[in-house]
């Protein structure tokens, strides 16, 4: 209700949407496409939007690669509902991504049409970790957080530098994030800062407030689920 009488005041009726009323030219002709610039999917951009390094998930965050191991322990677990539901959930967002008219989020740092999707393959990666002791359990482990590190350490580099890259630059990591974080120009997005900023640190030095947090989070994670792992055990016991 309060959208549409947005819509109302703004455009002249709750089903007139904004982007019908743009003011670049340039932008109004590709939304008039199809539905809002939505049309039809394209094959060599659902290739860029899942391993190419203009906007490509599995480029930008590599844990996601656990993903096809993940999909077939929850299948051998009996999860299928979840699985399903979490691949329909990914496919209709990469299939409504690769048929907009602009599929790479123009300035974005990865395919921001898609990331909706990924909220339920989050376990469907955790179920690839694997359980036990031996060496090669302990191998595939390494692995697991191994792409884990890099994709958080992307994560981390693109959001202190800044999520909004320039137009012209096609590989957003190499050409832009990791120059730009490893000689510490953070905060480059118009307007943006950091606590470590406002406290008067700078460059790299900038990011140990949340450092220190992570390091304070993780402890109190790791607590909780011992004494979670002490209480089952005492339980099986008892």
């Amino acid at each position: 209700v309060a959208l549409g009488l947005y819509h109302h005041v703004c455009f002249g009726s709750p089903f007139s949407l904004g982007y019908e009323h743009l003011a670049t030219q340039h932008f109004a002709e590709g939304m008039s496409e199809g539905l809002y610039g939505v049309t039809s999917p394209r094959l060599k951009v659902i290739f860029h939007i899942l391993g190419g390094p203009h906007r490509g998930l599995l480029y930008i965050s590599p844990v996601l690669i656990l993903a096809i191991a993940g999909a077939g322990a929850l299948r051998r677990s009996g999860k299928t509902s979840l699985l399903m539901t979490a691949l329909f959930i990914f496919t209709y967002f990469l299939i409504l991504n690769a048929s907009y008219y602009m599929w790479d989020g123009g300035a974005a740092f990865g395919p921001r049409h898609a990331l909706p999707g990924l909220a339920l393959m989050a376990p469907v990666v955790a179920a690839a970790y694997p359980s036990g002791k031996d060496k090669r359990v302990l191998f595939v482990k390494l692995g697991c957080w191994f792409l884990v590190a890099i994709s958080t350490f992307n994560m981390l580099a693109a959001t202190a530098v800044g999520p909004e890259t320039p137009l012209n630059v096609w590989d957003p990591l190499q050409e832009y994030i990791w120059p730009n974080f490893f000689s510490g120009q953070l905060a480059l997005t118009m307007g943006s800062t950091n606590f470590g900023l406002m406290m008067g640190f700078k460059g790299l030095t900038s990011l140990l407030p949340l450092l220190v947090f992570w390091v304070l989070a993780g402890c109190t994670i790791f607590t909780l689920l011992y004494e979670e792992k002490e209480k089952k055990s005492l339980e099986k016991a008892g």
